[in-house]
């Protein structure tokens, strides 16, 4: 069974409750199933996501990338595997953050055909500040992985207000799920269906506002193995911080 990202989900949501909760829908539909939730914010010192959980149930893995350029962006996702998705309806999303947060924001994405043991193989992740209007910033290619379903997103923030005259463009090998922003935050995530043999870079173009340079920018990539297929090793359970230090 090939991977799938379910069309219905693909949603974004402020954090509120001083940025700890969000009511978001699950649809549940189809099997070997996972469910991604990836973050952003905006804040003066940089914070860490230290816990997160859906319905009450912990995720499965949860990774943190980050990095102070000023006003610092905080990114990163979290992932649940069939055995923990709650099913089909509106459910509690609770995160933990290290400290006092600004503007943070979630997106939901469900996926197919997704291998419950090793979901995901290695990320690829990538950081900067004072990026330049309009400028791009790159995942290291993702190699070995021919034919495989990869998701990738960016998070970055600036002191100015994101406007609708910003934007996060994805490179042509992804096709865009959602970007949404959140005063001085926006985050933007996206698929590509099958890597290219060899290496496959993906990379994104930033703009805050038509004006301003983004003072930190995160963004990352990475493979998700088909159920009923022999991946390499994955991913331990647990978290992982990768603060200011590309991967």
């Amino acid at each position: 069974m090939a991977v799938a990202f379910n069309a219905s989900s693909g949603v974004g949501y402020d954090l509120t409750g001083g940025g700890t909760t969000a009511s978001v829908a699950i649809d549940a539909s189809g099997s070997d199933r996972l469910i991604v939730v990836h973050w952003g914010s905006a804040r003066g010192a940089l914070r860490t996501l230290t816990a997160i959980s859906l319905n009450s149930v912990a995720a499965d893995y949860y990774e943190n990338l980050g990095i102070d350029g000023g006003t610092s962006a905080t990114g990163g996702f979290a992932y649940w595997l069939d055995a923990n998705n709650p099913g089909n309806g509106t459910w509690t999303l609770s995160v933990t953050w290290s400290g006092s947060q600004s503007y943070p924001q979630v997106i939901v994405t469900e996926y197919t055909g997704v291998h419950q043991t090793t979901a995901i193989g290695t990320r690829k992740t990538n950081t900067t500040t004072n990026l330049a209007d309009g400028g791009n910033i790159a995942c290291p290619a993702i190699t070995g992985e021919s034919g495989e379903f990869v998701i990738s997103w960016v998070s970055f923030s600036d002191a100015a207000n994101q406007t609708g005259s910003g934007y996060a463009t994805q490179s042509a090998n992804l096709t865009e799920i959602l970007e949404r922003t959140r005063t001085l935050s926006r985050v933007s995530v996206a698929y590509d269906t099958s890597c290219g043999s060899g290496s496959e870079v993906y990379d994104w173009d930033c703009s805050v506002n038509g004006s301003d340079p983004a003072d930190s920018v995160v963004c990352g990539a990475f493979p998700v193995y088909a159920s009923g297929a022999a991946p390499p090793a994955g991913l331990p359970s647990g978290s992982l911080s990768l603060l200011g230090v590309g991967e």
